[in-house]
């Protein structure tokens, strides 16, 4: 069995987000100012794959046990949760940013620590010992003006924990190579 498979089993299907039989997944953002509206994704159609979507909840918070008055980061979350199993599990943790990706960094790291989370209640629950990699995704509409040619150049001094890879919005993005990337 694979991670992807699994953790389907264990999120309310209302967070689950559509993945076609074609090996194709558009992730989408729906706020009316937004200008990074859509991102196309392909892979390999024979691998399993999850796509979660936990940052539009519908006025309820996905995490109702925090205190959030002044503190509105303990609710930060990333766009997407993409659990893909090839030779390796992944989890790709996704943002779609139209303005500055600067404020980026702590729903990547909200999402990853989720992700971790959901692995650990798996292995748990499953007696499985799944130890996917994982890989924080910005895809911008500001790419050009933010990261244009320097996309070696954009992580070099961060740490692991501060590590993610930036993508325009345009265009179709192969699953296979970002995770290909990320084990360079």
């Amino acid at each position: 069995m694979a991670l992807s498979e699994d953790v389907k089993k264990i999120i309310k299907e209302e967070f689950h987000h559509g993945v076609t039989s074609k090996g194709q997944l558009k992730l989408r953002e729906e706020a009316l100012t937004a200008t990074c509206k859509e991102v196309n994704l392909e892979f390999d159609s024979t691998c399993s794959i999850a796509c979660f979507k936990f940052d539009e909840n519908n006025g309820r918070s996905i995490f109702p046990y925090f205190e959030t008055k002044g503190n509105k980061d303990l609710e930060a979350m990333c766009d997407y949760l993409i659990f893909y199993s090839k030779d390796v599990d992944f989890v790709i943790v996704a943002n779609l940013k139209s303005k500055s990706p600067s404020n980026n960094l702590n729903q990547l790291k909200a999402g990853e620590a989720f992700a971790w989370f959901l692995t650990k209640s798996i292995n748990r629950f499953y007696s499985s010992e799944y130890k996917p990699k994982t890989v924080k995704v910005l895809f911008s509409s500001k790419y050009n003006e933010y990261f244009n040619l320097q996309r070696g150049m954009t992580n070099a001094k961060k740490t692991k924990e501060e590590k993610f890879y930036p993508y325009p919005c345009e265009g179709i993005h192969n699953l296979d190579s970002i995770c290909k990337e990320f084990l360079k």
